[in-house]
């Protein structure tokens, strides 16, 4: 068979999540692995926590000077991710549900956006709850990005109305409604350097709810999504799934015949 790996711009914590996922063993996203379980050598040796990040900010170091090892270890612009904290989120990100777990999703994207990591409107979750609220997002580039390698440009994100007949329908961009909201990026020379957790931090692991799949907190009493009681849906789904375990022994007991 084969094995599928999203794309960062698929977003998180939507309803598929659980599907999506599910070759992890905790089968929802964790955060930016930039650092942690990925690193990149460009081919003039310079080391970045992540292929995709852009030189400038990132680059750990280079290899041509200093070991991989003390790179790894002591560079800022590598263990960044390890370090990141709620604290450096911001705009939609800041006070998501998932803040704690997602931690602004992908590095680059959210940097090669708006300038700096920490609010990522790629994001499926996000879309759904601005749906809910009646509003949409789009992405505007406002300036080419220079001729470089790994360059970025400036975007802006426009938070705007959805038209009554297109909430759940094909958007249409031609006649735009009037704009309510505008997040100008700011341009920052130097990615932004972690410390408030000199420790590190580990995200913490999130449990599905067995009523709506969404993910939640795992001291919730009540799933946030559905309104569901978390213990109830624990019971029944522990019951159901006694009873398919045992029509599947009874189909495969009439196969092996």
């Amino acid at each position: 068979g084969l094995t599928m790996a999203l794309g960062n711009n698929i977003g998180y914590f939507g309803p598929y999540e659980h599907k999506l996922r599910n070759i992890a063993e905790v089968p929802h996203w964790k955060g930016c692995t930039a650092g942690q379980t990925a690193i990149a050598l460009e081919a003039d040796g310079t080391v970045k926590g992540c292929p995709s990040l852009p030189t400038v900010g990132y680059a750990g170091g280079n290899i041509r000077e200093l070991s991989l090892e003390e790179i790894w270890n002591t560079s800022p612009e590598i263990h960044f991710g390890r370090l990141r904290s709620v604290d450096d989120l911001w705009g939609f990100c800041r006070t998501c549900y998932y803040a704690d777990v997602c931690r602004g999703g992908c590095t680059w994207t959210s940097h090669s956006l708006l300038g700096k990591p920490g609010n990522n409107p790629y994001c499926h979750y996000r879309a759904l709850e601005l749906n809910k609220q009646g509003l949409r997002e789009r992405i505007r580039k406002v300036e080419d990005a220079a001729q470089s390698s790994f360059a970025v440009g400036r975007f802006e994100v426009i938070r705007e109305s959805v038209p009554e007949n297109q909430t759940d329908a094909v958007i249409n961009w031609q006649g735009m409604p009037q704009q309510t909201d505008v997040q100008i990026p700011v341009n920052f020379p130097e990615a932004e350097v972690y410390d408030q957790n000199p420790e590190g931090r580990v995200p913490p692991e999130l449990e599905r709810c067995k009523a709506c799949n969404q993910f939640i907190l795992p001291d919730e009493e009540v799933c946030p999504a559905c309104e569901t009681n978390v213990a109830e849906a624990n019971t029944q789904y522990a019951e159901d799934k006694q009873r398919w375990e045992a029509l599947m022994a009874k189909i495969q007991a009439v196969i092996s015949r």
